[in-house]
């Protein structure tokens, strides 16, 4: 009875927003917004996203330069063009101590395209289905919307014929199904029979750091390094993110995937390769898990706080011992391309964002919030066990997005941007 009420609503909610079939047929007005490399849509992106009434996302083509805003309303054109006309059709500079490269345009045409529902009725639906923590009977994966089909998005592992019919039946043209596979977080686990046994197996053994990389490094540390710790009869191995400035504390901390560790836990650098602990040094301490938030309705992340003398760099390993510097940070929209860079799978740059601000929910029942989602563009492995915290990155120079959280162990990834951190604790990924 609770899920048919709230169908009800959203019933009205979809009528409310739907617009005449004159209104959708007509034709897409262009413009234009010069962006720079930081992707900040300015008050035009703020203005999409507030109002989830009149709009309902918009999308970003990178390879055409074209920006597709998505009108639920009559009104929503017209705002749009106000928040231009506010911003001079220029996107807003790149912050303080960024690479000056990142200042540069490119101009971008952007088109209204007249859809069927808004933001609103599309979130309305996905909160339906996330509340039950099933969409008819089959546990969803992934619950949010998806701006370029103007549907709810459901994951589920797999899409059946029954399954399609009976959620069309009920939802109509407004949700659209996924199939995503097994999806879980990238944490790498490796099990033993007792505490003892699992110390034994992870003992470190130290190793020459003339030449170092991203799995024996040293100090200070880089975004990229495999971190190892130990917990009762694991070894667990994750990625470090990327360094991030936390405005309640003072020194550059390490931003990674809040499921790897709870808050207190230290790691040390190195990998574990089923056998032995490599460690860059006799302690190899990389630091301790200082903030960390996950599942109970929050994103996936935590912050690595520098202690008995570990540092953190701007720099990110990408492939082997190549790194590049963290020039700057990036806004998340549907569209962008980036790279994956875990320290199992390595850097992979062929990822597109499909949507952010979803909730994901993983195997064994935890739920990420505000998540984006990305696919590779030609079927590669995006992600796999161990690259859990790892940075995504974009561009030349390049720029900060987030920290990997999961996958399906083949093209799909789920990542934490960086904005959702900032919108718990403020702050930002490096210059800092």
């Amino acid at each position: 009875m609770r899920t048919a009420r709230a169908l009800g609503v959203l019933a009205l909610a979809a009528v409310a927003t739907t617009l005449m079939p004159s209104e959708v047929s007509a034709a897409p007005v262009p413009d234009v917004l010069a962006v720079n490399g930081t992707m900040n849509l300015g008050r035009l992106g703020t203005s999409v996203s507030a109002d989830k009434t009149d709009f309902a996302g918009l999308y970003v083509d990178e390879a055409h330069h074209t920006i597709d805003v998505y009108t639920a309303s009559g009104n929503a054109v017209a705002k749009a063009r106000t928040a231009l006309a506010a911003q001079h059709h220029i996107s807003p500079g790149a912050a303080p101590g960024s690479d000056s490269r990142l200042s540069v345009t490119t101009s971008y045409a952007v088109k209204y395209v007249p859809v069927k529902y808004s933001q609103r009725t599309l979130e309305s639906a996905a909160n339906v289905v996330a509340a039950s923590r099933t969409i008819e009977g089959v546990r969803w994966t992934v619950a949010g919307t998806d701006p370029r089909t103007n549907k709810t998005l459901i994951g589920v592992p797999t899409v059946t014929a029954d399954l399609r019919a009976r959620v069309k039946a009920k939802y109509g043209d407004l949700v659209e199904l996924q199939a995503t596979g097994k999806v879980t977080t990238e944490m790498k686990v490796d099990h033993y029979a007792s505490p003892r046994a699992a110390q034994a197996a992870a003992r470190v053994s130290p190793r020459d750091v003339s030449s170092v990389n991203r799995l024996l490094d040293s100090n200070p540390w880089y975004g990229g390094d495999r971190i190892v710790r130990i917990d009762g009869t694991d070894v667990i191995q994750c990625t470090a993110g990327i360094a991030y400035s936390d405005p309640y504390y003072a020194p550059t901390q390490m931003l990674y995937a809040g499921h790897c560790a709870p808050k207190g836990y230290g790691w040390k650098q190195g990998y574990y390769d089923g056998a032995l602990h490599y460690s860059s040094s006799n302690s190899g301490h990389f630091g301790i898990t200082g903030w960390q938030t996950f599942n109970g309705g929050y994103t996936d992340a935590a912050l690595i706080t520098g202690d008995q003398g570990a540092q953190y760099a701007w720099d990110i390993y990408v492939k082997g011992a190549t790194f590049w510097q963290q020039s700057g940070y990036a806004y998340n929209q549907a569209g962008n391309g980036f790279c994956s860079d875990g320290s199992f799978t390595q850097e992979n740059c062929h990822g597109v964002i499909q949507s952010c601000g979803n909730r994901i929910q993983y195997s064994d029942g935890s739920v990420a919030y505000d998540m984006c989602i990305g696919q590779s563009n030609d079927g590669s492995r995006m992600s796999q066990n161990g690259d859990s915290g790892g940075p995504i990155i974009s561009g030349s120079p390049m720029v900060a997005r987030g920290i990997i959280s999961g996958g399906n162990n083949g093209n799909t990834i789920f990542f934490t941007p960086w904005e959702a951190v900032n919108r718990l604790v403020g702050g930002h990924p490096c210059p800092c």
